[in-house]
């Protein structure tokens, strides 16, 4: 039974000029009339400005038939990460706790932040949603990581406690990696050293960094409780959050936000593949089917940004409360199915990069995904990965033509760099 909607007799009589359309893989079609007409998908690294705004320019580049966006909802996911915090503080002051207890005998609640990247959209919107959460956000900016925290207040079961950020700092290297998980212990052993401002709670742009602030809470040997909240839902997190959930002392990573990696990596792929094969982008979304290969269910909300060419899917949060329904599993294992494409059907060879060899979220998750996806949305590539500090990490990388371009960037604010390689490329 045929199993996709363009056959490749068909999709070559499209009018469109495939490199390959003898059989085997293609690297897509020609220019036309000097506009690239390969889409280009960046991905999980929303390209910016130097204001930290979505860089318009870039994903309304005229030379480019097709440019798009694939990933989580940076702000949803932002607010969420702050009330599952909320959420937290409040189980903890309704139970009157021993951590709680501790926490508040000073008359106030105090937490450090670890920044990822400071010119960075996802965690500017990750501070945000924190500093909202606990009314520590003072003026408002284009970047909330370059703003100064203020005096905070937050409502628990009705009653009001005072807030304080005592701490908060980029972790990145002295060579220039930011997200790093070693510079992230260092941070916090300085914080909880004597002296040291010894936060009540500490709340982490990303998982990586989380952990590493665990390891070092607990190797101060702490008698009370350092509860760290995290984002990313990488396994090895999961896996503290279920054995930390009845700590007294040290660190315990309390709670995650899950990026829903199965349903970016399948919106990455499906985006791509709808764009070549000359559907509407969405089609396949939001529960939509397309006859004989499937879709995303309605489970996994995606929203398109006519203006910014974003498609978002929305994140949600994992506690000890339902951390047993995803610790333990793959990203494999959580991949969605779709039929696939037909043996008939046309096999593109497409670019895809990680911005960071290291980077433990798109190594762990991410990477299986698009390895469990491949062959259903018929696609070949040769992943190849950055160092996570220089564009030309990538950008060397990044020589030949090919049917898709599916970008990580280093650096969200060089994003226009891989549109020039690629369209020197297709030129």
């Amino acid at each position: 039974m045929k199993k996709r909607l363009i056959p490749l007799a068909v999709l070559c009589g499209t009018g469109l000029a495939l490199t390959s359309c003898g059989g085997g893989a293609n690297v897509g079609p020609e220019m036309v009339d000097g506009v690239v007409q390969s889409p280009v998908i960046f991905w999980n690294r929303q390209p910016t400005d130097a204001e930290n705004n979505v860089d318009t320019a870039v994903m309304t580049d005229s030379r480019f038939k097709d440019i798009y966006y694939v990933g989580f909802d940076a702000n949803q996911g932002g607010q969420l990460q702050g009330q599952t915090v909320v959420d937290y503080l409040a189980a903890q002051e309704e139970a009157n706790t021993d951590w709680w207890q501790h926490a508040i005998e000073d008359g106030k609640l105090t937490y450090g932040l670890i920044i990822g990247q400071i010119d960075h959209n996802d965690s500017a919107a990750r501070t945000a949603g924190t500093r909202d959460a606990l009314g520590t956000r003072g003026t408002v900016s284009s970047n909330p990581n370059t703003e100064n925290p203020v005096a905070g207040k937050v409502t628990l079961n009705g009653n009001d406690y005072d807030v304080e950020e005592v701490a908060h700092q980029e972790a990145k290297s002295a060579g220039g990696v930011t997200w790093d998980a070693a510079t992230a212990t260092t941070i916090v052993d300085g914080w909880y050293a004597d002296g040291g401002v010894t936060p009540d709670f500490i709340v982490s742009n990303n998982d990586g960094m989380a952990e590493a602030a665990r390891g070092a809470v607990n190797a101060r040997e702490l008698d009370y409780l350092v509860p760290i909240f995290g984002y990313d839902s990488n396994a090895s997190t999961l896996t503290y959050i279920k054995e930390d959930a009845e700590k007294t002392t040290g660190g315990a990573i309390v709670g995650t936000i899950n990026q829903n990696a199965p349903a970016q990596a399948a919106g990455i792929f499906l985006a791509a593949r709808n764009l070549l094969d000359g559907r509407d982008v969405m089609a396949g979304f939001n529960g939509n089917t397309i006859e004989g290969f499937g879709g995303i269910p309605e489970d996994a909300p995606f929203t398109l940004n006519k203006e910014t060419h974003a498609i978002l899917v929305d994140n949600f949060a994992i506690t000890a409360e339902n951390v047993a329904d995803y610790e333990g599993k793959s990203a494999s294992d959580l991949a969605y199915e779709f039929t696939g494409v037909g043996e008939d059907d046309q096999v593109y060879t497409i670019f895809l990069d990680l911005y960071s060899n290291s980077d433990t979220f798109l190594n762990s998750s991410m990477s299986p995904l698009f390895d469990a996806y491949k062959e259903a949305f018929g696609f070949e590539f040769q992943m190849v990965a950055g160092d996570g500090s220089a564009d030309n990490s990538v950008l060397d990388k990044l020589l030949n033509k090919s049917a898709a371009y599916m970008v990580n960037p280093v650096k969200t604010t060089a994003a226009s760099s891989y549109l020039n390689q690629i369209y020197n490329i297709e030129g």
